[in-house]
């Protein structure tokens, strides 16, 4: 039997759960994308990246019928023309995940927690599309989640 890629069944169910909320939707459509934006995408745009994940099951006690909780941290990059277009992504992002626990399948997640910091800045790489100006904040959440 192969093994199940772990992360990437959190990658599904996030882009499910974020491509679900209207207000995050009505911003970003479905250019929400894993690891880098496709060539010559449209703004607003998300792009997630794994940053971290602990399958040590610290927060509850592993069995094989319920293979415990991981806990991964994932960075969001908010891409937009300007930087309160950006800001409005990173507040639609908060308001599905922030303290939540939103469920979705193949990964169920638990809780999803801002991590203090984050930044913002111009983006001086060439944004794929043939407009210069950008501005891109990256924040990052610890989710805890399981495997449905």
């Amino acid at each position: 039997m192969p093994a199940v890629n772990h992360s990437a069944n959190l990658a599904v169910s996030l882009v499910a759960v974020l491509r679900n909320h209207a207000p995050l939707a009505a911003l970003v459509g479905a250019r929400i994308f894993g690891g880098m934006a496709a060539q010559g995408s449209a703004m607003p745009r998300i792009i997630f990246h794994e940053i971290s994940s602990n399958n040590d099951h610290q927060h509850d006690s592993a069995t094989t019928e319920d293979p415990g909780i991981d806990e991964t941290l994932i960075q969001f990059d908010c891409e937009a023309r300007t930087l309160s277009a950006a800001r409005a992504v990173t507040d639609a992002i908060a308001g599905v995940l922030n303290g939540a626990a939103p469920g979705g399948s193949p990964a169920d997640l638990q809780g999803c927690f801002r991590e203090p910091g984050g930044f913002a800045q111009p983006m001086d790489r060439d944004t794929g599309d043939g407009v210069a100006e950008a501005h891109r904040i990256s924040v990052t959440y610890r989710i805890l989640w399981r495997d449905a």
